[in-house]
């Protein structure tokens, strides 16, 4: 014998210790992710800020090493620089008034751009220096200021000068060069001759204002040997720059150079420095356990004893005695669900009274499709007296070459074999058959002022459908949609798919008032029982579909002023 394990069921204390539980696991587990989360933000942060600082301080240093470079260029185009290196080839010295003009240029450059301490002049023929400033003898050599009168482009060269400084900061004094050529170009501008070189002394000093002055990030500009310019003092945070305490680096190439900058990211610039993430955890554990311990408090109070009272209650309701209901609850939550069953009972009580009206319905429906029968038989008078009068309606028409009674004749006894025939359902081509028997009637009757457009796929000619159903319509159409007018036309189209088809009866005569038509719609759709006063038209086919199909089909009624009417029929799919 198979056994069958009942489940387990907890008591609502143990299920509430469950879920404090759970809570405080999930807890955890989100500060956690949080935690992880914020490292992740904060990390890209300090990356973002890094790369926009170095950014525009690439762009700054480029600025500056431009301007020294255009500043050269235009110097060594100049024809006072220019003529006094010509004047020094040729007599070893100059003229005071040489002197003065070229003084006055020098100053000029220099006024204006603070990142050139001085222009230092040197001969190559006969390989003398000259400048604005005095200098030592030996500090040409020191500086190696010879490296910079070698080959070089056209538009000069930046060198790094060989300077030690005994202070810690680097960028104290002249920190590099730029060198540009000066040349005697004659008239034809073919052939050029060098004079010599101006010499740039410069500094970093201007662009130290842009520098962080905090341990944060450290700034540095250096060609392989030499450091031009750094925000941090040697020897003091030697530590922070080491490699295993670089938080994030940044290098860039300067325009111009070969140089290299580096910007380093010592610390993290973030408020997660200050965030006691332990701290908060803990408080957020004891201030979830004791909302946890409230909360068992209060669902003991509003809910486990409402709820015993509600099941004692709820033991007491007896099948067919409407006047038990539960009584409110001091819990909300608990009357909410008395208001339910109570709501619940009313319901039942409800149903149960449809079901015997139901019942009644039923009762006047048989009633109402017996009395539709009848009125079938009823029409069915003497079918043969029909057929001979028709027969000899035709037969003189012939004799007296009438056509169109004789045409007319042929329709009509089509129409009346086909609406006496036994069967409940007939063809969708007999159906269209009998449609133009009757359109050729009435295309006698006016004189060829109605026009018929039959548009139904061949494959739906086989399908079942109840009889006298379309053709009632199309009947319709002449007689409320056309009758106003001289001239007009009615569609019959069809379409289908795997489960229904459908059906249009479409004419463009006068359209319906909107009130008529919503009170059509209106009497379609709650139409239970036939009348006598309707017991054609619209709602006779409505009824019949509705005993012939239940609520398997849909029958829709439009009509607009600019189109006309159309009746639109929905039938479950059947083939013969």
């Amino acid at each position: 014998m198979k056994t069958i394990h009942k489940p387990v069921r907890h008591s609502l204390r143990r299920r509430l210790i469950l879920f404090i539980l759970l809570i405080v696991t999930g807890l955890l587990i989100m500060l956690v992710m949080i935690y992880v989360q914020m490292e992740k933000e904060a990390k890209e942060y300090n990356h973002s800020l890094l790369d926009t600082y170095a950014e525009n301080l690439e762009d700054v240093f480029n600025r500056e090493f431009t301007e020294i470079m255009n500043n050269g260029i235009t110097l060594s185009y100049n024809n006072t620089i220019i003529e006094g290196f010509m004047h020094y080839n040729e007599h070893g010295t100059m003229d005071q008034p040489m002197i003065q003009h070229l003084r006055a240029t020098v100053d000029y450059v220099i006024t204006h751009n603070k990142n050139i301490e001085d222009i230092i002049f040197y001969d190559l023929h006969t390989e003398r220096f000259f400048s604005r400033q005095s200098y030592d003898e030996d500090i040409y050599s020191r500086w190696r200021i010879e490296e910079s009168f070698g080959d070089k482009k056209i538009t000069g060269a930046f060198y790094a000068l060989n300077k030690e400084s005994n202070t810690g900061y680097i960028n104290s004094g002249p920190t590099f060069a730029y060198a540009i050529d000066v040349f005697c170009v004659n008239i034809s501008g073919k052939n050029r001759i060098k004079l010599g070189t101006l010499v740039f002394v410069c500094n970093l000093n201007r662009s130290y204002d842009y520098l962080l002055n905090d341990e944060t990030v450290s700034v540095e500009i250096h060609t392989p040997k030499v450091v031009l310019l750094s925000n941090t003092i040697r020897g003091k945070d030697d530590s922070a720059t080491a490699p295993d305490k670089i938080i994030y680096k940044v290098e860039k190439t300067l325009k111009h150079t070969n140089w290299q900058m580096s910007v380093i990211l010592n610390r993290k610039v973030s408020w997660l420095k200050d965030f006691n993430t332990v701290q908060f955890s803990f408080y957020m554990i004891m201030y979830l356990l004791a909302s946890m311990i409230g909360i068992i408090i209060l669902v003991r109070k509003n809910m486990h004893i409402p709820i015993q009272v509600l099941l004692n209650e709820l033991s007491t309701i007896r099948p067919g005695d409407p006047s038990i209901r539960l009584s409110s609850s001091s819990s909300i939550e608990i009357d909410e669900i008395c208001s339910y069953i109570n709501s619940m009972l009313d319901r039942m009580d409800g149903l149960a009274e449809e079901n015997l009206k139901n019942h009644l319905d039923m009762y006047e429906l048989e009633i109402s499709k017996k009395q539709a029968e009848l009125i079938a038989l009823r029409s069915q008078i003497n079918p043969h007296f029909l057929y001979n009068t028709l027969e000899c309606i035709r037969s003189i028409a012939l004799s007296e070459n009438i056509t169109s009674i004789q045409e007319i004749a042929v329709a009509m006894a089509s129409i009346f074999r086909y609406s006496i025939k036994g069967a409940d359902t007939v063809l969708v081509s007999d159906e269209i058959a009998v449609i133009r028997d009757y359109f050729k009637v009435i295309s006698i009757r006016h004189n060829g002022c109605y026009k018929l457009v039959v548009d139904i796929p061949k494959e739906m000619h086989s399908c079942l459908i109840p009889k006298m159903i379309l053709q009632p319509i199309v009947e319709n159409s002449i007689g409320h949609g056309l009758s106003r007018k001289t001239r007009g036309t009615v569609w019959v189209s069809g379409a289908y798919c795997e489960k229904s088809m459908q059906f249009e009866i479409r004419d463009n005569g006068v359209a319906m008032e909107r009130e008529e038509l919503e009170i059509l719609r209106e009497t379609l759709s709650n139409a239970s029982v036939l009348d006598e006063q309707h017991k054609i038209g619209l709602l006779n086919i409505c009824q019949r579909l509705r005993f012939a199909y239940g609520d398997s089909f849909q029958m829709e009624v439009f009509s607009e002023k600019s189109t006309g009417t159309s009746v639109r029929i929905t039938l479950p799919y059947e083939v013969a």
